[in-house]
């Protein structure tokens, strides 16, 4: 590969990287978009144990927290305070704690 293809190559992946972190920001600026993310933020066990006896069911439930770890990173890279905005707006009596949710299959 040419320097100047590399070059626009880095380019068009930096570029797509902002308008990810733009996306995510926009969906961070109202309070049912951080409803959302936060819904499934627990759902992905992000602040959640992913281990099991089984080891398939381990390995699908840390699938799933892989996925919400990266969306909780661009949270962070994107807008950080959002994610306190969220855990005050979310936060059940008594519990500090994402609200899991967890699947019978997966426990």
């Amino acid at each position: 590969m040419s320097e100047k293809k590399l070059k626009d190559a880095r380019k068009q992946e930096r570029i797509a990287r902002l308008m990810e972190l733009e996306e995510t920001k926009w969906v961070l600026s109202s309070k049912q978009g951080r409803r959302f993310l936060w819904r499934w933020l627990g759902k992905c066990w992000v602040c959640s144990l992913s281990f099991n006896q089984n080891n398939s069911i381990m390995s699908f439930n840390e699938g799933k927290r892989s996925v919400g770890n990266e969306l909780l990173a661009d949270i962070n890279e994107s807008a950080s305070e959002s994610f306190f905005t969220m855990m005050k707006e979310n936060k059940e009596p008594n519990s500090g704690e994402l609200n899991v949710e967890r699947n019978s299959e997966t426990d």
